[in-house]
């Protein structure tokens, strides 16, 4: 009987009453420190860290992600080798051997080795080092510059259409011990580095070549299914034949992609340190995905001529992919990212790294994506009309979560954020648009201003 009277006394209490003890609570949360909390909460979300293994744990990058080791030509190694105008070639000769000596699994050489002057000839330390490279397949990778080409009416991005010469271009072919890769990024209309080209073609006529990317070559050495380098070489010559000689050939068996450009998958940052790095399972060995050394602690330059600083630990380089890269602040290769601002060869390492995530990713057409965005806010539409704002907010949370999971492992996180975003878009028009029309059906139907009041 008692429960009843005390179940009947708060069903007599006003629905503005109801409001205002909700606002009291809420009220007296936040002064106890629940608003606090909540801030820190959401505070972690935004915090690069947590956006980098949000998106590689959605994206499934971290899976099959490859292990890279960095090692950075930083100011204080610069300071250390005299303060060259540019690298020495020596020196990166001798960072190219103790990284092989190291076990290294592929070598990328994020340096431009075209001189300002034509006439200057190959670093005799440098040649040798490329004609006794061990590595096999991948063999040694360098960056290829290029020169920028005009916009036009078949391409209106500026793209490249000339590369520049390098007094090593011989060597690699009479060797055949290292090739060129191309690491382009095109920027987005904020200037920001989200996109990576898996492959660059540039023709001459009816004749041309298809430089990859070093994560597109990554990933068809390490794929889980086996190597498919060979793949690989046929895909970049199809290449060729549909851009330079206008041949329709048959899709390729790897990588399943009609266009080059894809979503890099960030895995760390520059700030990021072997302790703080991502762990990852590569060959049955737990190693984190990201290390980094600065030169100056693995070789010295001195009067010209580079030497070992000394040994090594042995599992620096064993089975990991190296990129040799500059940070320093003369080298002015710093880009905006969804991160901050990361050094061209940190960004580098990250394509390495999710390598095999970023190759074979689906590709969604902007029609794709409007239809899936469409798709789900017919759902939350559904739920929202039928269920009251918490049940139907909280249902609405889980199918979010859970369609940002899916489109991550089909499409990438950046495709899949920006359906969640258009999607939450259409809803929150739906609401108000479907609020207007009720405040026009109300005043049309005689209730006058007092169509704009809430409803209880």
């Amino acid at each position: 009987m008692a429960g009843g009277t005390k179940a009947g006394f708060f069903r007599s209490w006003p629905r503005w009453l109801w409001a205002i003890l909700t606002a009291v609570l809420v009220a007296l949360l936040t002064l106890l420190g629940g608003g606090k909390s909540i801030t820190t909460a959401y505070k972690s979300f935004t915090e690069t860290d947590r956006i980098i293994e949000i998106s590689a744990a959605l994206s499934g990058a971290a899976k099959n992600s490859l292990p890279v080791t960095l090692i950075k030509i930083d100011d204080e190694t610069m300071a250390n080798w005299g303060g060259p105008p540019i690298t020495p070639h020596a020196a990166l000769a001798e960072l190219i051997r103790t990284a092989e000596a190291g076990g290294a699994s592929a070598v990328v050489v994020d340096i431009d080795l075209a001189p300002e002057d034509a006439t200057t000839p190959a670093d005799p330390a440098l040649a040798e080092a490329i004609r006794s490279s061990a590595l096999g397949d991948p063999p040694l990778m360098f960056v290829r510059s290029f020169r920028a080409g005009s916009v036009s009416a078949d391409q209106p991005e500026r793209t490249p259409t000339m590369t520049n010469s390098t007094p090593y271009d011989s060597l690699f072919t009479e060797t055949g011990k290292a090739v060129w890769v191309s690491v382009l990024t095109p920027l987005s209309a904020d200037r920001i580095v989200r996109r990576l080209r898996l492959w660059q073609t540039l023709c001459e006529g009816a004749d041309g070549v298809t430089y990859p990317s070093p994560a597109l070559v990554a990933a068809a050495k390490f794929d889980p299914e086996g190597d498919r380098t060979g793949d690989l070489r046929q895909f970049l010559g199809e290449q060729v034949d549909r851009r330079c000689k206008r041949i329709e050939a048959e899709p390729s068996v790897w990588p399943h992609r009609l266009s080059s450009d894809v979503a890099i998958q960030y895995m760390f940052n520059a700030d990021t340190d072997e302790a703080s790095a991502k762990t990852i399972d590569f060959r049955g060995v737990q190693m984190p995905v990201f290390k980094q050394i600065p030169a100056w602690a693995l070789v010295r330059y001195e009067g010209g001529k580079a030497s070992t600083a000394g040994d090594i630990h042995p599992d620096a380089f064993r089975d990991r992919v190296v990129v040799i890269g500059v940070t320093h602040a003369n080298s002015h290769d710093v880009y905006a990212t969804p991160l901050g601002s990361q050094p061209g060869a940190v960004i580098l390492a990250n394509t390495i790294a999710a390598a095999t995530a970023m190759a074979t990713m689906p590709e969604a057409s902007p029609l794709v994506e409007i239809l899936i965005a469409v798709a789900i806010f017919a759902v939350l539409a559904f739920i929202s009309y039928n269920f009251q704002l918490a049940p139907s907010a909280f249902i609405a949370g889980l199918i979010t979560v859970a369609v940002a999971l899916i489109l991550s492992r089909l499409f990438g996180f950046e495709v899949a954020i920006r359906i969640i975003a258009v999607t939450l878009t259409l809803f929150i028009l739906h609401k108000f648009f479907d609020s207007l029309a009720g405040i026009i059906y109300d005043w049309s139907h005689g209730k006058g201003w007092r169509s704009m009041l809430k409803t209880h």
